[in-house]
């Protein structure tokens, strides 16, 4: 995994956490509601810059606050050696990504952090459209080759 240590802030009802995750497998478990989700949903804010169970920011970021924040040390090369990785999301929509000290868009974001998410909507890469499939395929290749993004960007403007 290439995260070394996260920080989530103001991310649903976590408030401020630490978290030293395990190299090879982590398993999350509590009662409901003590935040399991949020968790995992704070890494995909870290990510991608947003939830994957809402496109609401006030739903996202904590009550009574005005922005969340998620940090992480990411060994995203796989080196050994890690580096400051972070996102914050404000009530205003301003998204700020930031990594080894500089800030990044988001196409790095994403070829930093690669996320797949698998839930009870994963099942309309089977029944659903053509574009559903073709949009999960080009996920994982824009993964795997890094001359994919800039090929299907003109493919998709022409």
């Amino acid at each position: 995994m290439p995260l070394t240590t996260l920080r989530v802030q103001q991310v649903r009802n976590l408030a401020d956490i630490r978290f030293t995750p395990s190299a090879h497998i982590n398993i999350i478990h509590g009662a409901n509601g003590s935040g399991k989700s949020s968790l995992l949903e704070a890494i995909h804010i870290l990510g991608l810059t947003r939830s994957f169970r809402t496109n609401k920011l006030r739903h996202l970021i904590s009550s009574g606050t005005e922005q969340c924040l998620v940090f992480a040390e990411v060994d995203a090369m796989a080196t050994g050696t890690s580096q400051p990785l972070g996102v914050e999301r404000s009530l205003e929509g301003v998204s700020r990504m930031r990594y080894a000290g500089a800030d990044i868009d988001l196409t790095t974001l994403a070829e930093l952090l690669p996320i797949q998410v698998i839930n009870s909507e994963t099942f309309q890469i089977l029944e659903g459209s053509p574009a559903i499939r073709r949009a999960f395929i080009d996920w994982g290749v824009f993964h795997t080759d890094p001359l994919f993004i800039r090929l299907w960007r003109g493919f998709k403007e022409s």
